[in-house]
């Protein structure tokens, strides 16, 4: 297992470039403008800049969500909260190795990152609440997760295919 594995400067660029794509194909998705500022606003963090409460060690994300500083006069129409993306670089690069060349991890955090997109605007449009009880955050999970693929499935990367085959069980439902 790799406890204190975190991204490198090669890692950190390319997860700048997966994310304006995943912004993109989202807000295709969701018919939006813009990822700006003043509609969505949302950074990303990764294993160096993670306080505790940012830590989750059972997943490859955590989304917080926080109270924004008080716009100066000029910024109203600024969002009142944000939100932050808190990569678990340990989880994410353990998994690419596990999956020995199938998917990259430019695919993974594409998945990751157009997932966690999907939450935000689901967040934001009301679709969902934030804060929600187990069954319900798992619910969302499975809708998150069938969003993402709904998305993604269109690109034409073998890479990507690989990727949602791999994790299709992650938007099917459990039986009971």
């Amino acid at each position: 297992m790799i406890d204190l594995a975190t991204f490198d400067a090669e890692s950190l660029a390319r997860l700048n470039r997966v994310s304006r794509q995943a912004e993109e194909l989202t807000g295709d998705y969701f018919q939006l403008s813009s990822f700006g500022p003043r509609r969505y606003l949302y950074d990303v963090a990764t294993a160096g800049g993670l306080s505790p409460d940012e830590v989750a060690s059972d997943a490859f994300a955590q989304l917080c969500r926080y109270v924004a500083s008080s716009p100066s006069p000029g910024d109203r129409d600024r969002p009142g909260r944000y939100y932050r993306i808190c990569l678990q670089d340990a989880n994410i690069i353990e998994a690419v190795h596990r999956v020995d060349g199938r998917f990259s991890l430019d695919t993974l955090l594409c998945y990751i990152m157009t997932h966690e997109l999907i939450h935000i605007v689901r967040f934001e449009r009301f679709q969902h609440p934030f804060r929600t009880d187990p069954q319900g955050r798992e619910a969302e999970e499975l809708r998150v997760h069938a969003l993402t693929y709904d998305i993604l499935e269109r690109l034409e990367d073998p890479g990507m295919t690989s990727l949602l085959d791999y994790y299709q069980t992650h938007r099917i439902p459990r039986c009971l």
